[in-house]
């Protein structure tokens, strides 16, 4: 959720990231992103992606409360990764409402 707590989670079994941290990192951009948004009355985002050399992040709403996060390595695609979220995040809304 926003609030920066796991509801579920999935990872590679050789992955070496600490899923706790990084969704209270990124849930927390994510807040600061939607009220920046806010401030400038502009419509708060619906996903929000960063991809550099080695990981990239993808953040999607799901309602108001809850946010899919996908933390990807180098091979991650950004417009697989998109993709994957938004039909995930078709599919968790009529449970989360």
């Amino acid at each position: 959720g926003l609030d920066g707590v796991i509801v579920a989670s999935s990872r590679d079994a050789q992955a070496e990231v600490d899923a706790e941290l990084v969704a209270a990192v990124l849930t927390d951009l994510y807040r600061k992103l939607d009220t920046a948004h806010v401030m400038a009355e502009l419509a708060t985002p619906d996903e929000v992606q960063a991809f550099g050399a080695r990981i990239g992040w993808v953040a999607r709403r799901v309602t108001g409360g809850y946010v899919l996060i996908a933390v990807v390595d180098d091979r991650g695609i950004p417009g697989q990764v998109r993709h994957a979220l938004r039909l995930a995040a078709e599919r968790l809304l009529p449970e989360l409402v």
